[in-house]
């Protein structure tokens, strides 16, 4: 399966290396290009990494590994995502874990 993981973050390298290791087509998307082609080189295994538009549109499944605040932006980066699976991992939280973000 083609996955298209957005985010460069703990939570994404980890899906990342477990994604890879179980011989899934990794494509990690970034607004900084640069980290997740870095991102992408540490887990090895055929992992690619870009933007965001481009790993979003080489996947099956996108799955959102980011701040609850850049969501919206993400989406709007990947463009058309009709026929994918989208799958957010973010939790609403403030960055001190004590309140939610609405």
């Amino acid at each position: 399966m083609k996955v298209a993981i957005i985010g460069t973050g703990n939570m994404a390298s980890g899906l990342a290396h477990t994604l890879a290791g179980a011989k899934h087509e990794v494509i990690i998307g970034s607004r900084d290009p640069a980290k997740a082609a870095a991102l992408a080189e540490k887990v090895g295994q055929g992992a690619q990494g870009g933007g965001i538009a481009a790993a979003a549109k080489l996947a099956e499944v996108v799955i959102l590994a980011i701040p609850f605040g850049a969501a919206a932006d993400a989406i709007k980066d990947a463009g058309d995502l009709a026929g994918k699976v989208l799958v957010d991992i973010s939790n609403p939280i403030s960055a001190d874990y004590k309140t939610l973000e609405i």
